[in-house]
């Protein structure tokens, strides 16, 4: 769940109290502990030297002891402890510290030193509430750091929302709690735009599924749902019910994976009388930087086209940044711009099947145009910083539609490239194998939530032209074999066919496939079927794997889309790594922030 917390204390009653839930919950999860007090800068009248210094020491000398008493009530509870005095603005200070130690949860106290806040959090508390790349525990001064025993989570079907839910089930399985889920059904209760869902039966949906989710944890779980404004509604159900902690996703449907707090969980954190944890995505807390690739094979402007095309086939790179003389990207080079501007007669994944022969032949084509990599590069493409997260990462690739972005520092300069996999890979790591008997926890979807469902399907008995022709309308490049009950038999793909085509005619295959008009009669050896061309081995996975199961998966497997079947082996769609990264991003439309169909008319939350 979660493996590093930052607890942020500076004395006061509500930090201290903190304090004590960070150590109980680190204790309880096996997580790695930071206690973490900020000095600010001294104010600028403060001008002798001996002032700074007296301050200085005074300030060491304080958050000394407040660290080493940290230290010593950590130890009592088998926590062991990493102190540090920041320097800095103390709202900044945390946020820069949380994302150098990669933490993904801040403990912090409701109210500072002042005191003057009764209600609502104090400024520090609301800022980092509002800001912070991380989930956050808002911590109150009444609260008694004993277990969590009764637990109510926003329930809206939302991607954090359903990140809340699994991370509140966990926490009551450690604590031995129960939970409650609400949804909040805001504005009129309207039939939802586009799909005739009204408002109950969206909640509905959400509320069986959770009650599916706490059944497989082994918690037990009560759903309610109540209308009205959503914030008020959770903190006055949390009040009624006597609740020690809240735990609400961050943001709502209504930009998912937006790096400010949304509204309502602003408003929850402020007006709760009891604990608040604000969920947020993992990747927010980790760096571009850190999971690139950082051996990147690059080209020139002036490099030969056909020494571009023989980096791309022989060696296997999948794209080249063009660089300058200060490696400087000044373009990129993929598959798809050598078909569209270098004059490449097969996508490159095809290259792979060719005969050596045939690749010299081409090659020599390809070096008689005199083209270079500045004729068929794309200019001025997509980069990324190697200090972005790896949430902005993710956005980049999946609201640009591409495979990999160069990795740059200083100006403009390559450092490395990160790709879905590399993304993947880091995800992956995010989510350690659970113990035996504890379900791992999941993100928004399921498998079969996320699989494209046009799928190009062929029976047994189907014809070489008709796979060709059914292989040629796929985005895929590739077909699935069924039976009549659509249960998967096999996969064939463009490189099946070509492996089967006639040694004779193999140019004109090469032409068939892409794009270029020829029979096919002719082009095959021998009765050729459906059955006879199929891969009878499937890398497939059941519809209702989880996420973080289809992530290792793909790793595994080194493959770019599995097939999505039922129990029963029927197709159900298949899945990219494409359509895996965009269920990170989430696309939910605009609404509530605690109870939001897709595409409902109902109310927002200001």
């Amino acid at each position: 769940m979660f493996r590093h917390v930052i607890a942020a204390v500076d004395g006061s009653e509500s930090s201290l109290r903190a304090l004590d839930r960070a150590i109980s919950l680190a204790a309880r999860m096996g997580a790695a502990l930071d206690v973490v007090s900020v000095e600010e800068p001294l104010p600028r009248y403060v001008s002798e030297q001996a002032e700074v210094n007296e301050e200085q020491s005074e300030a060491a000398r304080y958050f000394g002891k407040l660290h080493a008493d940290a230290a010593l009530h950590a130890a009592q509870h088998g926590v062991s402890v990493t102190t540090r005095i920041l320097v800095g603005h103390e709202v900044q200070a945390l946020l820069n510290d949380i994302r150098d130690q990669h933490a993904d949860l801040l403990v912090v106290g409701a109210t500072g030193h002042s005191g003057v806040w009764d209600v609502f959090l104090g400024s520090t508390a609301d800022k980092l509430v509002a800001h912070a790349p991380t989930s956050v525990l808002v911590v109150h001064p009444t609260d008694t750091g004993q277990a969590f025993k009764e637990l109510v989570v926003g329930l809206d079907g939302s991607p954090l929302g359903e990140r809340a839910l699994s991370v509140a089930l966990e926490l009551a399985r450690l604590c031995g709690g129960t939970v409650r889920a609400l949804s909040v059904m805001e504005g009129s209760p309207a039939v939802a735009a586009g799909d005739g869902q009204t408002w109950a039966n969206y909640v509905e949906s959400v509320q069986r599924k959770a009650l599916s989710a706490a059944e497989t944890a082994g918690v037990h779980l009560e759903v309610d749902t109540r209308r009205g404004h959503a914030a008020r509604a959770l903190t006055s159900y949390a009040s009624d019910v006597d609740a020690d902690l809240i735990v609400i996703g961050a943001t709502g449907h209504e930009r998912p994976w937006s790096p400010t707090a949304g509204g309502t969980a602003r408003r929850v954190a402020n007006e709760a009388r009891c604990a608040v944890l604000l969920v947020r995505p993992l990747l927010l807390t980790h760096r571009v930087g850190d999971a690139m690739s950082r051996n990147v094979t690059t080209v020139t402007p002036d490099t030969p086209l056909q020494t571009v095309v023989d980096q791309l086939v022989r060696r296997g790179v999948k794209a080249l940044p063009v660089v300058d003389r200060e490696r400087r990207v000044v373009g990129i080079i993929t598959g798809g711009d050598l078909l569209r501007r270098g004059g490449l007669g097969v996508r490159l994944s095809l290259h792979q099947a060719l005969t050596e022969a045939e690749v010299t032949r081409e090659l020599a084509q390809l070096e008689k145009s005199g083209r270079t990599a500045r004729n068929v590069m794309t200019q001025g493409p997509w980069t990324i910083s190697a200090d972005a997260s790896l949430d902005e990462a993710v956005q980049a690739l999946v609201n640009h539609g591409i495979k990999r972005l160069p990795v740059v520092e200083d100006g403009g300069k390559l450092v490395g490239i990160v790709s879905r996999t590399d993304l993947l890979r880091a995800i992956a790591a995010d989510y350690p194998v659970a113990p035996e008997g504890v379900p791992p926890l999941t993100l928004a979807h399921r498998v079969g939530d996320l699989a494209t469902t046009t799928v190009s399907t062929v029976v047994p008995t189907a014809s070489a032209e008709e796979v060709l022709k059914a292989i040629l309308a796929s985005p895929f490049r590739r077909v699935v074999v069924i039976d009549s009950d659509r249960r998967v038999l096999g996969v064939i793909t463009d490189r099946d066919v070509l492996a089967r085509g006639a040694p004779t005619h193999r140019s004109g295959l090469l032409d068939r496939l892409a794009g270029r008009f020829s029979t096919t009669s002719e082009l095959m050896t021998g009765p050729v079927s459906a059955a006879s061309m199929m891969n009878r081995d499937v890398y497939s996975i059941p519809w209702d794997a989880t996420v973080v199961e289809a992530v290792q998966q793909f790793l595994a497997l080194r493959v770019k889309r599995l097939v999505v079947v039922d129990a029963e082996r029927r197709l159900v769609g298949i899945l990219d790594r494409r359509a895996l990264l965009q269920s990170l991003v989430g696309t939910g439309a605009a609404g509530s922030d605690l109870a939001s169909p897709p595409g409902s008319a109902g109310g927002t939350t200001p």
